[in-house]
């Protein structure tokens, strides 16, 4: 008694039928003997991510990057544009009475002198009297500064110095 009563009227009222010709299919066959196998779905080739998915990408990893390097470097977004470039400095100067200004609690400037042997003289023109010589990595103290020279203090005198012979480190 392996086929119950409901098995042997599940049987009878379910005669399978041929999908694509809707003949019906002989007990224990697996596919239609008048259309064949029935052929695999074609898959779809594969197109790649569409631009707007594409862009969605880039812009995430740029945002990301973006935080990334906020949150690394500490930068704060709320601060004014002062302690970058300080009011009433000039770009063309690489130092000057504005860098007195520019100081933060994170940064230090360092000057110093980066040729061999630089003359400091009395007045800012090659004419001016020389008053000192400094030697290559002396530090100086800028007080002034005009289209070429600049004012300095170093080793208790004052005098001007050419920019080309300063080098401006910030740390």
């Amino acid at each position: 008694m392996s086929d119950s009563l409901i098995g042997n009227a599940n049987k009878k009222d379910n005669q399978n039928f041929c999908s694509v010709c809707r003949e019906p299919l002989p007990t224990g066959v697996a596919f239609c003997p008048h259309c064949g196998p029935p052929n695999p779905p074609e898959e779809e080739p594969d197109k790649g991510m569409g631009f707007g998915q594409t862009f969605f990408r880039i812009l995430l990893v740029v945002i990301l990057f973006g935080a990334v390097a906020i949150f690394k470097l500490d930068i704060n977004l709320k601060d004014n544009n002062e302690d970058i470039v300080p009011a009433g400095s000039t770009l063309k100067s690489p130092a000057g009475p504005a860098d007195k200004k520019a100081h933060s609690v994170d940064f230090k400037t360092i000057n110093k002198i980066k040729v061999d042997n630089s003359e400091v003289r009395e007045k800012p023109s090659d004419k001016g009297k020389v008053l000192t010589v400094l030697n290559k990595g002396t530090k100086v103290t800028i007080l002034d500064s005009n289209a070429e020279w600049l004012k300095i203090a170093a080793g208790g005198k004052t005098g001007w110095i050419s920019k080309d012979d300063l080098d401006l480190q910030i740390r």
